[in-house]
């Protein structure tokens, strides 16, 4: 029999390495195929590579990708400091400060990469991590020498799958269901794949262009416009009453950002440390999560991915034999957003009291009434696994329905961008040429 993964895969959707993966386990559980050897063929199509022992993959560790931060900092602060002694004499107050608030960050850094913990830590260090397919031979070695399924999973691959699917895969492998289970994971996990990159793709173009503009605005208000500015200081001897008014606000955002640009990039370092210390604060993270939900176009798709995890570990849990409170249990427990965990434990707690678990589930206001209904629909045929996934496949499509439109508005929202920063700048600069031209054509 052909074990080359990819190839018993029938499928008309794309799938990724991880995708091809779970289908490849699933085909094997199903024709009692060794998992071991199904994940020798899925890595001898995949790629090419030679077998391969644990030593060799070891995570590295080092001391400068650890104070990385750290080591920019002190290159940063040096430079302002040889610049600052180029430019004038004796600048003590200058340097006593940015020393001040280097050593400032020397400290709290550490501090602040200690509490976030080991497992951050570790993905935080790591100087070459193993690839996909290296991480496969692993688990192939692990069960030939007896490590069960899920152990390996969760030593070799935690870092490619969801909590959740990691969870269920433990629970079918301790009460044997791992043929029953595998191809409901394995469909779960194309689709979650699936709609994490859609949505991902959704953000990239807006995040890019807007990182592009700023960084090009920056630069121009920083570097190009004060030189000019020079210029025309010199041609008024300093008199401002001639310069276009248009000019006058682009020279004021300049000596903003030139005089004060130290202070940015102080407040970005400083929001960078309060960014990954509020990410292990749960209370503060669920906070900002309720806030961010019902900002109007991001919210939806924040509330989307997080609706796309829910489903699934729900599904998942569902279908290995839990009840629909245990498998709440269990996504409590693998769910990485605050606000569902918040939720859902109210949603446990009201239907552990009495009441109608479909009623204390629509009080999440988690899901649309369409989502809802497909729930209560599923409930009805007693195929509650396949409503959650009826509802995954559901998110994908309005996701993939409105992703289009949404880069359509963030397409147009870029150019206005550009032709109002952009036409700005060469505005005022425009007119300042002119009004130099007037001043040369009279005095000259």
């Amino acid at each position: 029999m052909n074990l080359n993964g990819p190839c018993y895969v029938e499928s008309q959707h794309f799938y990724s390495g991880i995708d091809y993966f779970m289908k490849t386990l699933a085909f094997a559980a199903r024709n009692d195929i060794p998992f071991d050897q199904a994940i020798d063929g899925f890595c001898r199509e995949g790629n090419n590579e030679k077998q391969i022992d644990d030593l060799n993959y070891k995570v590295g560790k080092s001391s400068y990708f650890l104070f990385l931060p750290i080591f920019l900092l002190v290159l940063f602060f040096m430079f302002k400091i040889l610049i600052s002694l180029m430019s004038h004499s004796v600048y003590m107050e200058d340097i006593i400060k940015w020393t001040m608030i280097l050593l400032a960050v020397a400290i709290i850094l550490p501090v602040l990469m200690f509490v976030m913990g080991k497992k951050k830590l570790k993905s935080f260090i790591v100087v070459k991590p193993p690839s996909f397919n290296s991480q496969l031979m692993l688990v192939s070695a692990d069960l030939k020498n007896g490590v069960s399924l899920s152990e390996s999973f969760v030593r070799r691959l935690h870092r490619y799958f969801p909590d959740y699917l990691l969870l269920a895969i433990q629970k079918a492998d301790k009460e044997k269901k791992l043929k029953e289970i595998l191809p409901q994971l394995a469909e779960n996990i194309c689709f979650v794949h699936g709609l994490k990159n859609e949505i991902k793709a959704s953000f990239a173009y807006p995040v890019i262009q807007f990182v592009n503009l700023s960084l090009i605005a920056t630069g121009l208000m920083v570097f190009i416009v004060p030189k000019f500015q020079r210029i025309m200081a010199e041609l008024y001897e300093g008199n401002t009453v001639y310069y276009p008014e248009m000019t006058k606000i682009v020279f004021y955002v300049s000596d903003f950002l030139h005089t004060h640009y130290d202070t940015i990039l102080s407040l970005f370092f400083v929001g960078l440390c309060v960014g990954l210390l509020i990410s292990n604060l749960p209370l503060i993270k669920r906070i900002l999560e309720e806030c961010l939900i019902r900002v109007p176009v991001f919210g939806w798709y924040y509330k989307a991915a997080a609706q796309v995890e829910l489903s699934g570990s729900m599904a998942a849990f569902i279908s290995s034999g839990d009840d629909v409170i245990k498998a709440a249990e269990w996504s409590i427990v693998s769910s990485r957003y605050q606000f569902i965990r918040f939720r859902l434990g109210k949603f446990v707690k009201s239907a552990e009291n009495g009441r109608n678990w479909l009623d204390a589930w629509e009080d999440m206001n988690l899901y649309d009434p369409l989502h809802n209904m497909i729930i209560r629909n599923a409930v009805m045929r007693d195929k509650l696994s396949e409503g959650f996934d009826t509802s995954l496949r559901w998110v994908r499509f309005e996701i993939s329905s409105s992703a289009k439109g949404f880069l359509q508005i963030i397409e147009i929202a870029g150019i206005l961008i550009n032709v109002v920063l952009f036409g700005s700048i060469i505005i005022g600069l425009a007119l300042g040429i002119f009004r130099i031209t007037d001043y040369v054509t009279v005095y000259w």
